[in-house]
């Protein structure tokens, strides 16, 4: 089948788990399909020079990439004819879908959720960070898309039933990250605790200063030879300045988290909201490494506390479950099997290709009802999307 991939950014899989799914679902999807990616609008904050190795990188896995010129998107889909369009976040399918659709009436809509954004909201509110209106504008935006598309892919089994709640219309589709198992080193590894995160992201900025403020102190005390490593892109200054703290290092970005990852006897996730599946999680599941979260951290692998996974929201609780890995070898050995087996089960590219082959079934099922009735465009909901998306500011202000 055609499809047209439409982002808003290039993806860099060495500065997001996001993008690193991405790239994982693009992969398997163009080793069946004919697969052209497009960014319809592209602000050059990157260096030319690095836009063409993240290129490069797009197109040795056979999938065209359309030039960076503003216009492309319009002219492609004019003179193209696709199977389905595939939108990465609602925020971008609530921009470019419409135009989509009027173009390529028998197309099936997919709008990729990557994470829900309300209900990630919903967390920080609890935390007095945002305001109950911020909620609002998401939510009615976010499930305004969904309802349009024909298909809303959610990252985990919470999300996705979130969606089903409210979607009107359509289908919802589970397709987690996309996470290879990679065989545990077996080296002597220290008392050392690893974080892996973009700091663009908020919920990685307030985790860790959570955790370096509440939690990392009662470590320290019963545990003085321990030592934080603080790995991720686009640290802030607060996040750098928890140098300050005994045994905290703060390293930034990594072309490689493997040496680090082979390092750690733990990867800690204390993450107090978000959404979807957590890139960080399954990456040190997928290595074999015993994952102290939150349950926010936890969310999708359906895991089982103390077994594949510790799972505390409280730091007392948090703290106690470190140490008791990190004085049992035997069991940071076997949580971190148990933890492998589960991620596996999930997130495996063989997983995966299985969803994506049953997205594409279900994609040429709609195209064939769209074929057989000629679809037309729901014109009243193509009205109240472009009205959300110029005014949905002044119900709240």
């Amino acid at each position: 089948m055609k499809i047209l991939v439409v982002s808003k950014i290039i993806p860099r899989p060495d500065f997001s788990s996001g993008d690193n799914r991405f790239l994982g679902i693009l992969n398997l999807l163009a080793s069946k399909h004919e697969v052209t990616f497009c960014i319809p609008n592209y602000q050059p904050w990157l260096k030319p020079e690095i836009c063409k190795i993240y290129i490069a990188h797009i197109e040795s896995l056979n999938i065209k990439f359309l030039p960076l010129n503003v216009g492309w998107f319009e002219k492609v889909i004019k003179t193209e004819k696709f199977d389905i369009g595939f939108f990465e976040f609602f925020w971008v399918a609530e921009q470019y879908m419409v135009t989509f659709i009027k173009h390529q009436k028998n197309a099936v809509v997919v709008v990729d959720s990557v994470d829900l954004h309300f209900a990630r909201e919903e967390t920080q509110y609890k935390l007095g960070q945002i305001s109950r209106n911020k909620i609002w504008r998401t939510k009615i935006r976010e499930l305004a898309v969904y309802n349009l598309a024909d298909i809303t892919i959610a990252v985990s089994d919470h999300d996705r039933d979130r969606i089903l709640n409210k979607k009107k219309t359509g289908n919802v589709l589970l397709i987690s990250n996309v996470v290879p198992t990679v065989s545990r080193s077996k080296i002597d590894r220290g008392p050392s605790l690893l974080f892996v995160g973009c700091f663009a992201w908020t919920p990685n900025v307030d985790g860790m200063l959570w955790f370096v403020n509440d939690i990392w102190p009662l470590i320290i005390r019963e545990k003085n030879d321990a030592q934080l490593f603080i790995v991720g892109s686009n640290p802030t200054k607060e996040i750098k300045n928890l140098c300050s703290f005994q045994g905290v290092h703060v390293i930034g970005h990594v072309y490689e988290t493997l040496p680090y990852l082979n390092l750690a006897s733990i990867s800690v996730a204390p993450l107090r909201y978000g959404g979807g599946m957590k890139g960080k999680v399954n990456e040190a599941l997928a290595h074999g490494l015993p994952v102290v979260t939150t349950s926010i951290g936890a969310q999708g692998f359906n895991a089982q506390n103390g077994c594949e996974m510790f799972i505390s929201d409280q730091p007392e609780d948090f703290a106690n479950a470190v140490l008791k890995l990190l004085n049992d070898p035997v069991l940071q050995y076997k949580v971190g099997l148990a933890g492998q087996k589960l991620n596996e089960e999930l997130c495996s590219p063989v997983v995966i290709e299985k969803s994506l082959d049953k997205l594409v079934g279900v994609c040429r099922d709609l195209q064939d009802k769209h074929i057989s009735y000629k679809r037309g465009i729901d014109i009243w909901k193509v009205k109240a999307l472009n009205f959300l998306q110029g005014n949905i500011w002044r119900l709240f202000d």
